[in-house]
Order: structure tokens, then C-alpha cells, then sequence
């Protein structure tokens, strides 16, 4: 079990499942993914009570994300954009084009952020 696993778990869902409108489907997507990704480092429980507990929670400000995003390295940064990439490549495939606008701007906006860390 890696702490470090843990918080870029919680990092990456919290960012991508507060989308608006982003849809259960989507949602089941991502997570499929992301328990593929974890499944060797992090507990079945460990991913679900990310996702049911913390997932959730908004962040409250940019600069909250950028605070997060400093614990990890360039790789973990690139990581995360590149997984946030993919959800919105899913909207895209299902034509949700409004969530997929909405992704795309959260995108540009977190790798501005991770461009000044």
C-alpha cells in the first residue's frame, strides 16, 4: 500500500468526478479504469471508500489543487492529466459534448497549474 497511491487516487477522482453533468456512465467508466490502474497497489476497500467518501468533495480553489498536486512528481502530474485526457476521449466517443467541453477546461486549467509547480 502506497500513501502516495492513495492521495493521487483521491486527487484524480475528486477532480474528474465533480464535473458537472458528468454522467454515471462516464463515471463507471473512470472508475473501471482507475481500479484497473490501483488494483496492485490499493485494497478493493482502499478504492471504494475513496470513491464513495472523499471523490465527492470539491476542491475549493485552484490554489487548492495546486497545493495537492505539489506532493507528487512530474510523472504523477502527467499521470493525472493524461487520465483526465481519457475520460474526456470517452465523453467525446458517447457524444456528450457539453461534458466534454466542461472537461476540456478543466484540463487546460490543471495542466496550467501543473505547469507553475
Amino acid at each position: 500500500m502506497s500513501n502516495s497511491d492513495i492521495l493521487l487516487f483521491e486527487f484524480v477522482t475528486r477532480i474528474a468526478y465533480n464535473v458537472e453533468g458528468l454522467s454515471n456512465e462516464l463515471k463507471w467508466y473512470f472508475s473501471q479504469y482507475l481500479t484497473f490502474h490501483f488494483s496492485k497497489t490499493l485494497s478493493v476497500n482502499q478504492i471504494q471508500n475513496i470513491e464513495n467518501k472523499k471523490a465527492s468533495q470539491l476542491y475549493k480553489s485552484n490554489d487548492e489543487i495546486k497545493e495537492t498536486a505539489l506532493v507528487f512528481s512530474v510523472e504523477d502530474r502527467i499521470w493525472s492529466v493524461a487520465s483526465i485526457q481519457l475520460l474526456q476521449a470517452q465523453a467525446k466517443r458517447i457524444d456528450d459534448r457539453i461534458v466534454s467541453r466542461r472537461i476540456d477546461k478543466l484540463l487546460k486549467e490543471l495542466i496550467s497549474i501543473c505547469r507553475t509547480l
